[in-house]
This record gives structure tokens, C-alpha cells and sequence, in this order.
């Protein structure tokens, strides 16, 4: 029985010894033996939000995404990474359990995010999504045209004549 833990991804050479048990310190060795250790690399989650080519006014967008998974039970950390449209990296910031992430303050324009899931030994990435970040501009100065039917600088009149003022427009 083997209890030393190995290392993933290396190759082990294995050989199996015999002592004489009349003590004769006469040693048979076993033909040598030999297999690679692979990991299994992570399986990535999927990207949730923001969804791909979409549009936002949020300059500090949340990402989110699923757990994704590792089938030989290695812990998994998970890897935010935005890239502006020049393919400059914005935003990276690493993660364990966390399935969501806020980025900092970004500019306008277009960026792509993806995860990359890490079990210790191999990167899995996730799709990629494009996001625009797009300029919130205040709407336009509204303009009076008419009040009740009458142009700009007409005069008007109560139309009940009592204590208050009535106008319907």
C-alpha cells in the first residue's frame, strides 16, 4: 500500500523489492514500472451577466458566472479577467467560492471578461463576452411650446374665477 500523495503531472518510475526472509540480504527486484500522473484540468462555468454584446451605463459592472467543476476533486479558484478592445488587460482579480465580481471603475468603450478556472495545475477558460460601456448623457432641455393651446408670451385667464387658478392644458 502507497500513502505518500503525488504530485500531478509527472511521471513516477515503480519497482517492487524482495528480501530473503532467511536474512541473507539477498534483494529481486521487480522489472521497473513506470506511469505519468495527469490532472484533469477544471470545466468551466458558464458566463450569466452581463450577457454577450450587451450594453450598459454602469461603469463598475458585476460579473457573474457558475461554479464550474474539477472531476478529480481538486479545489478550484476562479479568475476574472476584462480586456479593453486594444487587448489590455482592465480588471483581473482572483477568487474561491464567489460565483460573482465587481469590477473597478472602467471607461467607456468595449471590453471582453472571461473566468479562467484554476485547480492548482491547469487553466480551463471560460467564453468570452463582450460588454459596451456606452455614455449616460442627460436627456435633452425640454422645450414649452404652448400652455393650454396658447403660444409662448400669450396671456391666459383663470377659468373658474374662484379663489384659485385654473388653467387646463
Amino acid at each position: 500500500t502507497m500513502t505518500t500523495a503525488l504530485t500531478k503531472n509527472a511521471y513516477y518510475w515503480f519497482r517492487l523489492g524482495a528480501i530473503d526472509p532467511a536474512g541473507a540480504n539477498d534483494y529481486n527486484y521487480s522489472t521497473a514500472f513506470y506511469m505519468y500522473l495527469e490532472n484533469k484540468s477544471p470545466t468551466a462555468g458558464t458566463l450569466s451577466s452581463p450577457t454577450d454584446a450587451s450594453e450598459t451605463y454602469d461603469t463598475t459592472p458585476t460579473f457573474e458566472w457558475t461554479a464550474g467543476s474539477d472531476a478529480d476533486g481538486d479545489t478550484v479558484t476562479k479568475q476574472v479577467k476584462v480586456y479593453d478592445a486594444s487587448g489590455n488587460l482592465d480588471y483581473n482579480n482572483t477568487f474561491g467560492s464567489d460565483l460573482t465580481a465587481t469590477s473597478g471603475v472602467l471607461d467607456l468603450g468595449t471590453y471582453t471578461w472571461r473566468v479562467r478556472y484554476y485547480d492548482g495545475y491547469d487553466y480551463t477558460n471560460s467564453s468570452d463576452y463582450t460588454l459596451t460601456i456606452i455614455e449616460n448623457t442627460a436627456p435633452n432641455k425640454p422645450t414649452i411650446t404652448t400652455i393650454g393651446g396658447e403660444a409662448n408670451a400669450s396671456t391666459i385667464y383663470d377659468e373658474d374665477g374662484g379663489v384659485g387658478f385654473q388653467i387646463t392644458l
